[in-house]
């Protein structure tokens, strides 16, 4: 039997702004929003672009233009 561990999440009121701030503990990578639900969306758009698989385009390569030389 396998077991998968759930992401934790918190929440909180930004300090000094009126904004909410989602934190996903494992990462730390945080997001935020103007109330809690856009703070998770946001969240979550986050998360998805740090685990999504680098692409062969997305590679850097050498630069090719002269003024690098």
């Amino acid at each position: 039997m396998s077991t998968t561990t759930r992401p934790r999440f918190t929440i909180s009121e930004g300090e000094s702004t009126d904004l909410w701030v989602a934190k996903e503990e494992q990462t730390g990578i945080v997001s935020q929003g103007s109330n809690p639900s856009a703070a998770l969306d946001n969240l979550q758009e986050a998360l998805e672009l740090y685990h999504r698989p680098d692409s062969e385009e997305a590679a850097v390569t050498e630069a090719s233009a002269p003024w690098f030389e």
